[in-house]
């Protein structure tokens, strides 16, 4: 498995698409924290700017898993390792590890954007420093599931549309469902709102959210947002494994 994780990473770093897509997500996390922070404090706008960032993790884990697709090459992959899912499993280690390093690099552009607007941090280090770690958490998951929604897709394009449509979909989706009653609770636990909650939980404030209510507990949407990881990487390996790749 060492060798396989090894080996995703010289495939990854090989092309200059992960650098491009890092770049993308510090753009958006600039200019959304930007835009944000001059109407709402610095840890609960960074919140928001990587709300938005993590895009750029996901379409990581949608390069990672269908590039090899993309490029034929994935028989050649399976046809060197034992079984299709140690391959699905080390790129979503690979995947993981990248996607946190994307965090890294968000987190900090949206802090270095703060001063810009002649914003002070005050007294919000403990915040800033709860959010960004969430920030790390959460894209590292959202690249597991690029990797899990490559798999079991193929077509580089194709999944970078569902995904998109993804997040389109889950963001208008609780302004829908509220107009209906008794949804209210259940929204936060949609994947983009399971997302949010958990940012937002780390912001010192915000525990009680006009759209869903009373937040729930930290913990509670990031098992939830694990549990759509792993159900997403299983997809994957269930249909890498009964695909015919001839």
């Amino acid at each position: 498995m060492r060798g396989l994780v090894r080996a995703e990473f010289r495939k990854t770093f090989a092309t200059s698409a992960w650098w491009w897509l890092a770049v993308l997500g510090m753009v958006i996390a600039a200019l959304q924290e930007l835009t944000a922070v001059r109407e709402e404090y610095v840890a609960f706008s960074m919140s928001r700017s990587l709300d938005w960032a993590y895009l750029s993790a996901l379409l990581f884990g949608i390069y990672l898993a269908t590039t090899e697709y993309r490029r034929n090459t994935i028989v050649g992959s399976y046809l060197g390792v034992s079984g299709r899912s140690k391959l699905v499993v080390a790129k979503v280690l690979c995947a993981i590890v990248v996607g946190a390093g994307y965090a890294v690099l968000s987190a900090g552009v949206a802090v270095a954007a703060v001063p810009v607007v002649g914003i002070e941090y005050g007294a919000e280090w403990p915040w800033i420093l709860l959010v960004s770690g969430a920030g790390l958490v959460l894209f590292a998951l959202v690249a597991g599931v690029g990797v899990g929604l490559g798999t079991l897709i193929r077509n580089q394009l194709g999944a970078v549309l569902v995904a998109v449509f993804y997040l389109l979909l889950f963001a208008v989706a609780p302004s829908l469902l509220l107009l209906e009653k008794g949804w209210g609770r259940a929204v936060v636990y949609l994947p983009d709102a399971a997302a949010t909650s958990f940012l937002r939980s780390m912001t010192g404030g915000d525990q009680f959210n006009g759209t869903f209510g009373v937040a729930p507990a930290w913990w509670t949407v990031l098992l939830v947002l694990c549990g759509y990881t792993v159900l997403f990487v299983l997809l994957g390996i269930v249909a890498a494994r009964r695909r015919d790749i001839t």
